[in-house]
């Protein structure tokens, strides 16, 4: 069956979003969630991303991956894996012609200044490889 909607947790934050997705959507039917036209996957979590070189880690995981007509990225700024891995990932998808739409969560308040700042950082990366983008309460 084709995949008609990909769900693509980016980094830590991201896959425990997508794993919460899958928690309350799937665990009752799980046969008929992996008949459906929707294709959940975490990319990236828990990356030491000083191991290898990003373009190696992109490189490397990229190759297996296809995206679905629609292809939602869920991420979380202020960390190191987003930025890393997320423009690489849109454009990939880009190029297999699916429809991207991106939704990233800033740090909380407690999270400390100095990850908010490194989220605007972030976000101001975002604004480059994007078309659009819409705030809520930011």
């Amino acid at each position: 069956m084709e995949k008609y909607l990909t769900i693509c947790g980016i980094g830590n934050g991201g896959g425990i979003i997508v794993d919460s997705i899958y928690q309350q959507y799937a665990i009752n039917g799980k046969e008929l969630w992996k008949d459906s036209s929707v294709d959940l996957m975490a990319i990236g979590n828990a990356w030491d991303l000083n191991e290898l070189s990003i373009s190696n880690k992109v490189k490397g995981k990229t190759a297996q991956i296809s995206f679905s007509r629609i292809t939602v990225f869920i991420a979380c700024l202020g960390g190191d894996t987003m930025p890393a891995l997320l423009p690489n990932y849109i454009e990939m998808a880009k190029q297999q012609n699916s429809r991207v739409l991106v939704c990233f969560t800033f740090p909380f308040a407690v999270e400390g200044k100095e990850r908010m700042q490194k989220a605007y950082h972030d976000f101001d990366l975002m604004q480059q490889c994007c078309r659009w983008i819409y705030t809520c309460g930011v």
